[in-house]
């Protein structure tokens, strides 16, 4: 479209015609005629007085092309004239705006020189005519195209004489869910799920993910999700106990254990490596670990000798059917209401009868050592320290 005219500077200087002008003069120093001297005297009267009026005729004007103002001289009143007089050519798409019809002094002419531009919107193009000299003055001249629109190239970017490509993408809105939370509907300029998020100013971590993948087109409704993902190094103090030191004592009933030294535990450091989805702990992985305190093992002794024996079980079947009767039969029930064992015993009953030669507490006890401690009850207290039972059986 362009010309060089169009794209020129104002012009309207004159070739200098001084020498010219001047041979008269040198003549004259060099010449005796009167005769010439009288005519070149003359012509020199006709300049002066031409010169006088000629610069009585000036008009003095600002002329501003494209938003940059020139101030400049010209001898027409015709604002058209004087526009062609400064180098520019005017195209029917262009725009002049004057003051008056005709160029007065002092005047400020603007043109605006016209310049084509394919304008896409969301891949939709067309060829337009503009007087906009940037992008963003075009963007405001169409009117149509949307507030939080992405404008390529940037909207402070000069649009030339000779064209340019300018692409629109639209606000969208789909549905986005982040972190965890609920969808909710969200607008910005972007043709895939990538470029929506860019253009929310939304950033994806390292390890986040979004469905549908970054690449996928947006859709209007079109439902994003984001997953959140962190991987992060925690350090715990923790505390942890020795391996125990026992030695055998002869002395105590096999199986019984007695504390010498308690020990003490220790202390060390660990680092986890913790992921995290959406911000709940999804992962924990132990790591590096250092001891910052030393643990004490505890030292117990075990007793070695020989429990004694239950003796021979009497009425076997007559105490079987007891204890079936209080605990179902079931030898080893402690079901922490204050009796265990089969035969239900109190914990002062087992121990005051004996029972703590077999085990500190009756369901402990094998089910010959419990009959053996019953029929001691029996002896003591009869029948009746079963009563509901023994009553059920018709032993009393």
């Amino acid at each position: 479209m362009a010309d060089d005219a169009r794209t020129g500077t104002p012009t309207g200087a004159r070739p200098d015609g001084t020498r010219g002008l001047l041979d008269p003069i040198h003549r004259l120093h060099g010449s005796r005629s009167t005769m010439l001297r009288l005519s070149v005297a003359g012509m020199l009267t006709t300049l002066v007085v031409g010169g006088v009026a000629a610069l009585e005729q000036h008009t003095t004007y600002t002329l501003e092309v494209d938003g940059s103002p020139v101030e400049l001289v010209t001898f027409t009143s015709d604002v058209h004239a004087a526009l062609a007089e400064a180098g520019y050519s005017v195209d029917e798409r262009d725009v002049v705006i004057a003051p008056h019809d005709r160029l007065g002094n002092g005047d400020t002419v603007t043109l605006l020189r016209a310049r084509p531009v394919t304008l896409e919107v969301d891949g939709r193009g067309e060829q337009v005519w503009t007087t906009a000299t940037t992008v963003a003055d075009l963007v405001a001249e169409r009117g149509d195209i949307p507030p939080r629109s992405y404008v390529t190239p940037r909207i402070d970017t000069d649009v030339p004489l000779d064209g340019a490509t300018v692409s629109v993408v639209t606000p969208r809105e789909l549905l986005l869910s982040d972190h965890g939370g609920p969808a909710t509907p969200m607008a910005s300029p972007g043709e895939t799920v990538g470029q929506f998020l860019e253009r929310a100013g939304i950033t994806l971590g390292p390890l986040d993910t979004v469905t549908p993948a970054p690449d996928a087109p947006v859709e209007p409704g079109t439902e994003v999700t984001i997953t959140r993902v962190a991987v992060a190094e925690e350090t715990a103090v923790e505390q942890f106990k020795a391996p125990e030191q026992t030695t055998e004592d002869p002395e105590a009933t096999e199986g019984e254990r007695t504390v010498v030294d308690p020990g003490a535990p220790g202390e060390r450091e660990v680092v986890y490596t913790i992921t995290r989805v959406n911000g709940v702990e999804t992962e924990r992985a132990r790591g590096a670990e250092k001891v910052l305190t030393e643990a004490r093992p505890a030292v117990i002794r075990v007793g070695t000798k020989p429990k004694p024996s239950a003796p021979a079980v009497s009425n076997g079947g007559v105490w079987d059917s007891i204890a079936q009767c209080e605990s179902g039969g079931n030898w080893s029930i402690n079901t922490g209401n204050g009796y265990s064992g089969g035969l239900q015993f109190a914990a002062g009953t087992w121990t005051g009868h004996g029972g703590g030669q077999y085990a500190p507490s009756a369901h402990l006890a094998t089910r010959e050592q419990q009959i053996a401690i019953a029929e001691k009850v029996r002896a003591s207290q009869g029948w009746g320290a079963w009563p509901a039972c023994t009553s059920k059986l018709g032993l009393r």
